[in-house]
């Protein structure tokens, strides 16, 4: 399951079942290990079986502890310190969803601006998986927000959601925040999903240095979150481009010709954070190298599990 093209072919909610059943493999296979593995079995004939078994039954104890540590047993130990709950749920014109959550010392969390959590909304039908999405507002307070594009049965199912639904959270993840700038100016790509965490980092950046946004759409009215970012953008004195149109082989429409340094004239001394479907997001980083950014001012986001 963890192959690329099987991903690839398969929704998310019909691989995460199967992949769920390897959990249940191994799950049988340690007693296993125990009982019939020749490593436990019969007696020690000398020093280095009597090693070798504690050897391996404490690898084995460290490994299955830290999963259900950090699978389990952190996320648990979060909802019940945070008590993170649903406050409200937005349908957003572009046919995006908007998930608010509130809960008590969400700044203990440490959460920054790009950065995602996995998310279990327990409710019907919904608590037995878990989906990354990234926070697309920076995070103020006990309050936090998500945005969703319905490409699944279970991400449909998110509109549904009421308020006060319990909310188990496993992060913050990543690394994709404005912590991690190096140079003074800020370049933000994003397309379709991409643009969420985009919003959340230009709002966590300050005014210091330049910054230029490009979101990616085949018409503005699917950008989520535009009128937010065009307010951000004026707040900041960032460049906001809509690059709106049909798919081309590079990362701008069709019917139109510009280089980078064109439309962003500070690339090489710019931090560069793209997300967004991968072919358009390889196109970015592309012609972000192809203009002189260097290597370690690129940062990148992906959307795949």
């Amino acid at each position: 399951t963890s192959l690329a093209a099987v991903r690839a072919r398969w929704k998310y909610e019909k691989w995460h079942a199967v992949h769920m059943l390897t959990y249940v493999t191994i799950a049988v296979s340690i007693p296993h290990q125990f009982v019939n593995g020749t490593t436990f079995s019969g007696s020690a004939t000398s020093a280095t079986d009597t090693l070798a078994r504690w050897y391996w039954a404490m690898l084995w104890t460290v490994s299955v502890g830290a999963f259900l540590a950090y699978r389990w047993l952190r996320p648990v130990w979060h909802l019940a310190r945070h008590r993170i709950t649903v406050a409200r749920v937005d349908r957003n014109n572009d046919g995006t969803i908007s998930v608010w959550m509130t809960g008590r010392s969400l700044q203990r969390l440490h959460p920054q601006a790009g950065q995602f959590f996995m998310w279990r909304f327990l409710a019907q039908g919904m608590w037995t998986q878990a989906h990354p999405f990234s926070l697309s507002k920076s995070p103020r307070g006990d309050v936090m927000r998500i945005t969703v594009k319905p490409v699944g049965d279970h991400t449909a199912a998110i509109a549904d959601l009421l308020p006060g639904t319990k909310v188990m959270a496993e992060g913050p993840l990543g690394r994709f925040t404005a912590h991690h700038r190096r140079a003074h100016g800020t370049v933000l790509a994003g397309a379709g999903s991409g643009v969420a965490p985009m919003v959340a980092i230009l709002e966590e950046l300050d005014s210091s240095g330049p910054i230029v946004v490009f979101l990616r759409a085949r018409t503005a009215s699917e950008i989520p979150h535009l009128d937010e970012v065009r307010e951000l953008a004026h707040e900041r004195g960032a460049t906001l481009y809509i690059l709106e149109g049909r798919r081309s082989e590079g990362w701008l429409p069709q019917g139109l010709a510009a280089s980078m340094t064109q439309l962003a004239p500070a690339i090489t001394a710019s931090d560069v954070y793209v997300c967004g479907p991968k072919a358009w997001a390889d196109a970015v980083l592309d012609e972000a190298r192809a203009c002189g950014a260097p290597e370690e001012h690129l940062h990148r986001e992906e959307f795949a599990w």
